[in-house]
């Protein structure tokens, strides 16, 4: 039989075996040997899968429940070794079923395997367990999933990674709370107190060993709640190795000899070794050299009839002699206070120099934290004042624009009456001159009427034909729209960051009147919102005359917005209203840091031209 001398006693691993109940899920034969496992009779459950294992006809299913079930009875026996190829083989069988619960147990299974083999496996040992997780999970399978952590949180304690041991510890004992899995909740005890003992051999913090003995007191109790007095044994042995770590030998001497005690009843010769090694150690301790010495010799006889030549050398090289091993041990012990006191005054110098070091870091951090606020402040403060000024130009020069305007329309407005007076008043004077005359000779000559009645007919047909000429020549503007807007957007771009680029084709009469008011307020709304809100360097304008359809394409390269939740607010709505007014489209290409594109199509016609001055098409009659 191969043993272990365990030289640190809370390196000892643990066997998860737990039931695994899941909806609707009928596994006979793997539910059977684990009945035999749970009852402590791992050779029964091995002669049983076994004999499935020999009928003639034996399909894949049942196969692969007999091959789970004998890996799963020979690490009970302690033979992981053994383990391993039996539940790869069922591993193969259950990915070949697609069976997932099945998958997953045999995952934790192999995982407990190559964990607790001679010379472990870790690293194969976290790969089966990492990919049994997310199953045991999804099938909501808690007494799995807290084998899972168990095996999660072993791995990590023996890797040092405390961190992550600590949340699978947490984890297990959370799913386990309010839960019958006895079994688990007694391995995830177990595991703690190896978590805490372990972090107290890192740091020597003795709340960290106090914390291991209250979980290895509670998985102890607990084992022997359940009957299994293989695992309430090596919980003992783990108890008593902490108790004999903060020095109390009596309470160590008394959980290690119960756990020797159980050792005996089970005829397990690695409790009984590693109990002799524990005794040991207490009774050196608490330089009872004679006893210790007394210890190791048992144990050297133990082992020379069941261990190897190389456990016996082992014993046999530190412990023959007798006497000069009191000697070097009353020394030693003399040597380890010495060593010990050196050790305490260094820590206390190490822990006084990272005192120093660390808050000397801290004030730089919060130097750091304070300069960059400080300057993210300034520059929030600077973007803020430029946006400020540039909403201010943009007003300025929109006011600007409409001053102009305003202006323009007092100049057309004496032009019109200049027009009218000069042209259209002398004749409609000379009709009514002709009229009062018509009136007087009514009662002469009906010739003379007639005459003067044709004269006045003719002198208002001209007088209509005057007015539509004035109204036509009020029509037509002095300056180009988009010239008028070209030259507004080089003022904006010389009083900001952002560039307009302007560009036109094929322009002519037919975009002027209501369609070019219309179209240079859209451009304007457009231009505007992008030097506002999209932190562009560059924005081109494109507006060209091509087929009878006016088209616009307005592009930037700034930060772009959400078009799927964006709120359309007041600019928006205006640009698709003013589009639709003429009959037109507008199409937004844009994203998250894509900048902006904007398509707009408006068909051009006499009816979009003409419509607010019926005059210009009116009839004659």
């Amino acid at each position: 039989m191969k043993t272990k001398v365990l030289l640190i006693f809370f390196l000892y691993p643990i066997s998860l075996f737990g039931q695994f109940n899941q909806a609707g899920l009928s596994l006979t034969i793997l539910d059977e040997g684990e009945k035999l496992i749970l009852q402590n009779r791992p050779d029964s459950a091995l002669v049983y899968a076994q004999a499935i294992l020999n009928r003639r006809k034996l399909d894949p299913l049942s196969k692969n429940q007999a091959l789970l079930v004998r890996g799963r009875a020979l690490i009970k026996n302690n033979n992981a070794d053994a383990a391993v190829l039996p539940l790869q083989k069922s591993l193969s069988i259950a990915r070949k079923l697609k069976n997932e619960p099945l998958i997953c147990r045999t995952l934790i299974a192999l995982g407990a395997a190559m964990f607790t083999k001679e010379y472990p496996e870790k690293d194969s040992a976290l790969i089966y367990l990492e990919e049994a997780k997310p199953l045991a999970e999804a099938w909501k399978d808690t007494s799995g999933l807290a084998r899972t952590y168990n095996g999660l949180a072993n791995i990590y304690t023996d890797a040092e990674d405390f961190g992550k041991a600590l949340e699978m510890c947490q984890r297990c004992e959370a799913i386990l709370k309010n839960s019958q899995f006895e079994f688990e909740k007694a391995a995830c005890y177990n595991t703690a107190g190896n978590y805490f003992a372990d972090l107290y051999s890192r740091n020597g913090k003795e709340d960290d060993l106090k914390a291991a003995i209250v979980y290895y007191e509670k998985a102890a109790e607990s084992f022997v709640q359940l009957g299994d007095k293989r695992y309430e044994a090596y919980a003992r042995l783990n108890l008593g190795g902490a108790a004999g770590f903060l020095d109390d030998y009596e309470k160590a001497e008394k959980e290690v000899k119960h756990a020797m005690k159980l050792g005996v009843e089970l005829n397990d010769s690695t409790i009984i070794l590693d109990g002799y090694y524990s005794l040991a150690n207490n009774y050196e301790g608490e330089n009872r050299v004679e006893e210790a010495i007394v210890a190791l010799n048992q144990m050297t006889e133990l082992l020379k009839k069941i261990g190897t030549e190389g456990e016996i050398a082992f014993v046999t090289d530190q412990f023959s002699n007798q006497a000069i091993r009191v000697s070097e041990a009353l020394v030693k012990n003399r040597v380890d206070l010495l060593n010990k006191q050196i050790e305490i005054a260094k820590s206390t110098q190490e822990k006084q120099v990272l005192w120093f070091v660390s808050i000397l870091l801290i004030l730089i951090i919060i130097g750091i934290v304070i300069y960059s606020y400080q300057k993210n402040k300034l520059n929030a403060q600077e973007q803020k004042l430029i946006q400020q000024q540039l909403e201010n130009t943009l007003k300025s020069q929109e006011l600007a624009f409409m001053r102009a305007r305003f202006e323009g329309e007092e100049v057309g407005r004496h032009k019109i009456a200049r027009l009218i007076h000069d042209g259209v008043g002398g004749l409609l004077v000379s009709a009514k001159w002709n009229l009062e005359a018509a009136l007087e000779e009514l009662s002469k000559k009906e010739t003379q009427v007639a005459a003067r009645l044709n004269e006045n007919l003719r002198l208002q047909e001209h007088s209509y034909k005057e007015l539509r000429r004035v109204v036509y020549a009020l029509e037509q503007e002095d300056t180009p729209w988009w010239d008028d807007l070209e030259k507004f957007y080089q003022q904006i771009t010389a009083q900001s960051t952002a560039k307009v680029l302007f560009h036109t084709y094929n322009l002519d009469n037919k975009v002027r009147g209501n369609i070019g008011k219309e179209t240079r307020l859209i451009v304007q709304e457009i231009i505007t919102n992008a030097l506002k809100h999209s932190k562009a360097s560059e924005i081109s304008v494109q507006i060209n005359q091509i087929d009878g359809v006016l088209g616009i394409i307005i592009e930037d390269n700034g930060i772009g917005f959400d078009l799927d939740n964006v709120i359309k607010g007041v600019g928006l709505m205006s640009i698709e209203e003013r589009c639709s007014k003429l009959g037109g489209s507008v199409i937004f290409e844009t994203g998250q840091g894509k900048g902006t594109t904007v398509f707009i199509d408006i068909p051009i016609s006499d009816q979009n031209n003409l419509k607010e001055n019926p005059l210009l098409y009116a009839g004659a009659n």
